[in-house]
């Protein structure tokens, strides 16, 4: 019996993750609406709204790659929403210089990682390796300064 539920709450759960996908892509959408509504309604913007429009504007991004999250569903993903997240508290929130000391140390390791300990395949199955190492490629092409260049490896 439970091994013939694995696959039904396998395909649900994996429904389930489209489902959350297309609403929260559905919620960016009409963000990014009414965010072009309100500027081309406001021509006054003064500092704070502009702060809030941008705040805004991030938030938009961090959905639409934690949308990247649920569909690829790979550790680079998961660096690239944890990098996004962060620089958005960097950008938009300035409580103390402590506070933004700990966000660049968050960034900077969130480098590292990606750097020094990426893994492309964790947590993956056999079969889909191959769509990793594409993805992994795919990620080199866009971000080539997390390659590994240096005396060991040439460019």
């Amino acid at each position: 019996m439970r091994e013939k539920m694995r696959p039904v709450i396998s395909k649900l759960s994996h429904l389930l993750e489209i489902v959350t996908s297309l609403i929260i892509i559905a919620a960016v959408a009409m963000g990014i609406f009414h965010m072009a509504v309100y500027i081309f309604t406001n021509g006054d913007v003064d500092q704070s709204k502009f702060e809030t429009f941008f705040a805004n504007i991030m938030s938009m991004v961090v959905g639409l790659e934690f949308v990247k999250m649920l569909v690829r569903q790979t550790p680079a993903a998961v660096l690239d929403v944890l990098l996004f997240a962060v620089a958005r508290q960097i950008i938009i929130y300035h409580h103390s210089a402590l506070d933004n000391l700990v966000g660049v140390i968050a960034v900077a390791g969130l480098f590292a990682i990606r750097k020094y300990l990426f893994v492309v395949t964790f947590g993956i199955c056999e079969k889909d390796k191959h769509k990793a190492m594409q993805d992994s490629q795919m990620h080199e092409e866009l971000h080539p300064s997390t390659s590994n260049e240096g005396p060991d490896h040439p460019a």
